[in-house]
């Protein structure tokens, strides 16, 4: 098939490029994460982490460069949902339960709980306000149980604040540490204390001395969760009769983690599960990672936004999940072709992208890709690219000829010109709420945001991350942005001439 020796052509382009300098990236790298998690455990005892390496490098799909590396940092002082042979949780051993942030959201979303009195002691300066958290237990129970709430935010701030003393003291010899979020967040607000709106900590580095290359580093805390998820429906959608059940089984019995995402709430995460089932489907069907890793390299640089430059169809995350329901939704022989099997791919993230309906792979409630006013424009540029696919073109033929995510004509109407347009600042991170906003308004943009917020995140853990700081629609943020501003017009003259930050 014309298709297969295109789709060949474009691996070849999509490979890492120089092994012998990606695997010396990979070993500074990895040396600087492992020597900061020793240091910050140092510092405070309570931040012993096992280092877990996640992410597209060490699921085998990174491409071109190695340049972005994700590593979970899984508390070893915290355990949730230690298990014994039954599958059941041994009594008196958890430090951790787990309550839905609400029964109608869909995103996976919970409230952490520590259980022991000797833990919330340990926690005390992570805790969430004793106000708050009886509000939160009136909400779940229907009075104040006095329960006592971790507060991912805090959690955060205090481990990443040790990262930034430590990591000075422990990066490799060829790694240069240009920046992190939390230094651009601190130096917008002109001081220390601010959260990390992001899932990780995102620090990147110079190689070797060339400011030409660049590294991007993601750390994220984690807690493990030793159990099967009550919210993943993925153990029964391939049950025994599954000829994929061992895939499944394999992957759930890993458990899941949850991740500090803002304030008092924690997402739940599938990482080292997805990195499960990906090794088995690839060893089950090579031509699944060449059809995963071209897919990238096209998002990445295929497509034009009506501006002309470059944009993309969709993020990795919806990519890799696209990928795992199009392999448990085919028969394997139907991979022997990498054409055709790109092909049949490419045309199930088309409908996906079309209909605006992509399930999550372990929890189906939640879709990684809703209807939006661009998903016509975006659906209609993917069907093109398939046709060029088809086609079977040479490959620098294919690469000239870009495809532009052309505005349908209601949206043409209502878009001001490039001049128009004002310059929209964005922010790694988030600054806590302003003292004007009280409690319970506080609690109400929360909860506005977990019952409105239907996003994606993307990073060690998976999916994108948002520009909103209250975790659900930009609108809902709009006294905080209105904070961020004016705090930027106190910056420096030739700060503010970038224009973006």
């Amino acid at each position: 098939m014309m298709a297969a020796s295109l789709v060949e052509q474009l691996g070849l382009r999509a490979a890492l490029q120089d092994p012998e300098e990606t695997a010396a990236i990979r070993e500074a790298v990895e040396t600087t994460v492992q020597a900061l998690a020793r240091g910050v455990a140092q510092r405070d005892a309570r931040f012993e982490c096992e280092v877990i390496p996640s992410g597209s490098f060490y699921e085998g799909t990174k491409i071109v460069k190695a340049d972005e590396f994700d590593y979970m940092l899984c508390l070893k002082t915290l355990s949730v949902g230690t298990t014994s042979n039954s599958g059941q949780p041994q009594p008196g051993t958890e430090d951790v339960e787990m309550y839905r942030t609400s029964r109608e959201a869909t995103d996976p979303y919970v409230h952490v709980r520590l259980v022991k009195p000797e833990l919330q002691e340990m926690w005390q300066d992570c805790l969430v306000d004793k106000p708050m958290a009886a509000e939160i237990s009136k909400k779940l129970f229907g009075e104040d149980i006095g329960i006592a709430l971790l507060n991912g935010g805090e959690l955060k701030a205090a481990f990443y604040h040790h990262v930034k003393t430590v990591l000075p003291e422990v990066i490799h010899k060829r790694l240069r540490w240009s920046t992190s979020s939390l230094m651009i967040l601190e130096r917008i607000l002109g001081q220390e204390g601010g959260e990390v709106r992001g899932v990780p900590e995102q620090v990147d580095f110079v190689w070797d001395g060339d400011t030409t290359k660049r590294i991007s580093v993601d750390v994220c805390l984690t807690l493990h969760v030793n159990r099967r998820s009550r919210l993943s429906d993925v153990d029964r959608r391939y049950g025994p009769s599954s000829p994929h059940k061992e895939i499944i089984e394999e992957a759930v019995g890993l458990g899941f983690h949850v991740v500090p995402k803002f304030h008092l709430f924690w997402r739940l995460s599938w990482s080292r599960a997805e990195a499960s089932v990906l090794a088995n489907v690839f060893k089950k069907a090579p031509s699944a990672r060449q059809v995963y890793k071209v897919a990238k390299f096209i998002n990445e640089n295929h497509f034009l936004d009506h501006y002309n430059v470059p944009s993309k169809i969709s993020d990795s995350y919806a990519l890799k999940t696209a990928l795992m329901h199009t392999w448990f939704g085919t028969e394997e022989e139907e991979w022997a072709d990498v054409g055709s099997a790109f092909i049949l791919y490419l045309q199930k993230l088309h409908g996906c992208i079309k209909e605006g309906n992509l399930p999550h792979f372990f929890v189906t409630t939640h879709n990684l890709s809703p209807l939006t006013n661009w998903s016509v424009s975006k659906a209609a540029a993917l069907r093109e690219c398939i046709n060029q696919i088809k086609a079977g073109t040479d490959v620098d033929t294919f690469l000239k000829s870009p495809i532009v995510i052309e505005p349908t004509e209601e949206q043409r109407a209502s878009m001001k010109s490039l001049r128009d347009r004002k310059i929209r600042v964005v922010t790694p991170g988030v600054l806590k709420p302003p003292e004007s906003l009280k409690m319970e308004n506080i609690l109400r943009e929360l909860q506005k945001a977990e019952m409105e917020g239907n996003r994606k995140e993307e990073g060690a853990v998976g999916g994108q991350q948002e520009d909103n700081p209250m975790g659900g629609r930009e609108e809902d943020a709009e006294s905080i942005l209105d904070g961020v501003a004016k705090t930027i017009k106190t910056l420096r003259d030739e700060e503010r001439s970038k224009g973006n930050l």
